[in-house]
This record gives C-alpha cells, sequence and structure tokens, in this order.
C-alpha cells in the first residue's frame, strides 16, 4: 500500500506544509493545543499538588515548633512557680517548725523544772513530816 499525496501539492509551492495540505492555522493551532493541554494539564496539576503538600508540611512544622516553644515557656513558668511556692512552703515550715520546738523546749524545761521544785518539796516535805513523828 502506497501513500499519494494530494495531487495539487505541486501546484501549490508557495504555501506552508499545513496550508498545502488544507488546513488553517486555526485548525493547526487547534490540533496542537488539543495534543498538548492534557500533558500541560497534568503537569500544572502535580506541581499545584506537591505545592499544596509543601505548604502544609510547612505549615505543620511550623505549628508544632511555635506549639514546642510555647510548651516549653508554659512549663518553665510552671517550674518556676513551683519552685517559687515549695521553697517558701519549706522555709515556712522550718521558721514554724523552729517556733514549735523553742515553744516546746521551754515548756518540757518549765514543765520539768515545776517537776523538780514538786518532788524536791515533796521530798522536803516528806523528811520533815518524819522528823517530826521521830520515824526513820
Amino acid at each position: 500500500m502506497t501513500f499519494r499525496l494530494p495531487l495539487n501539492l505541486h501546484l501549490r509551492p508557495n504555501l506552508k506544509p499545513a496550508a498545502r495540505l488544507g488546513l488553517s492555522a486555526a485548525a493547526v493551532t487547534t490540533v496542537t493545543l488539543l495534543g498538548v493541554t492534557p500533558m500541560a494539564h497534568a503537569s500544572v496539576s502535580s506541581d499545584a499538588r506537591a505545592f499544596k503538600e509543601g505548604v502544609k508540611e510547612a505549615g505543620r512544622d511550623t505549628g508544632h515548633a511555635v506549639a514546642d516553644v510555647a510548651r516549653t515557656i508554659g512549663h518553665g513558668a510552671r517550674d518556676a512557680t513551683r519552685a517559687i511556692g515549695h521553697g517558701t512552703r519549706d522555709a515556712a515550715r522550718t521558721v514554724g517548725h523552729g517556733a514549735r520546738d523553742a515553744t516546746r523546749a521551754v515548756g518540757h524545761g518549765a514543765r520539768d523544772a515545776g517537776s523538780a521544785v514538786a518532788d524536791t518539796t515533796k521530798r522536803g516535805y516528806e523528811a520533815t513530816k518524819d522528823a517530826v513523828k521521830g520515824e526513820d
């Protein structure tokens, strides 16, 4: 099978190849665009999808970084407040325990002194009573 060109091609040598075949410039442009458009659309679509994914990932990473910084600041403030509160509590406890212990020591000392005086007084009374009665 042989391919035969239209017979009148040799009669129109001044025309461009598309015009020789009887095609207008608009038809050639349309055919070209129809062939190229799906490829261009696919390329733009995949580029747009990649761009969108990149933006989403960057936003996610930025959001996580901000959250991490905020969490670190919050935990630092919490830990500092806790340390101050515990220090104050411990100091108050020490002062309170010191005051309690001092009061207790004074009270116990007074009690012991009073008991010593009472014991001495009792022994003296008993000794005096025995001496008066004449009992040894």
